[in-house]
């Protein structure tokens, strides 16, 4: 991993790196409402980069708004997503109070992609009457801002 934030319910840094909390929040808004994940492939000049994870939970009705409810992760390109993504749902789960018998994410499907820029070599999931180029500008984002962040670290 290289860099994550957590998000209260309504979208305000609670901890992680305050360099990436803006390009975080923006793709944790990114998200449609009811998805539970959002995952975009992030790469420059043939190279993958990584990959940019924004993830929620539900809040319960009840919950303050000032209560974890996302995380958004920037990992690198050899990370193992579906093995990442559990782990995720478990740190979320925890953060959130909810059971920590919950099911298991979905794998993601290998031909989920759906939008693919040859220049940048971004990919990207497009859940129905989503704007992948507006997730993909905010998954380079969350990128270059780790790279200013912590040089070496969004190579």
């Amino acid at each position: 991993m290289r860099a994550a934030v957590v998000l209260d319910g309504e979208g305000r840094p609670l901890a992680g790196e305050a360099a990436i909390a803006a390009p975080a929040v923006r793709l944790a808004e990114l998200m449609p409402a009811g998805a539970t994940e959002l995952v975009v492939r992030v790469g420059a000049g043939g190279e993958a980069r990584g990959t940019a994870l924004a993830a929620r939970v539900p809040a319960p009705a009840d919950a303050p708004a000032a209560s974890p409810n996302a995380l958004v992760l920037a990992v690198g390109p050899l990370a193992l997503l579906d093995l990442l993504r559990l782990d995720v749902d478990a740190a979320l789960g925890a953060l959130a109070g909810a059971p920590a018998e919950r099911p298991a994410p979905p794998p993601l499907p290998p031909g989920a992609v759906v939008a693919h820029d040859p220049s940048s070599g971004v990919q990207a999931l497009e859940p129905p009457g989503f704007a992948v180029q507006t997730a993909i500008s905010a998954g380079m984002g969350l990128f270059d801002a780790v790279a200013a962040a912590t040089p070496g670290a969004g190579e």
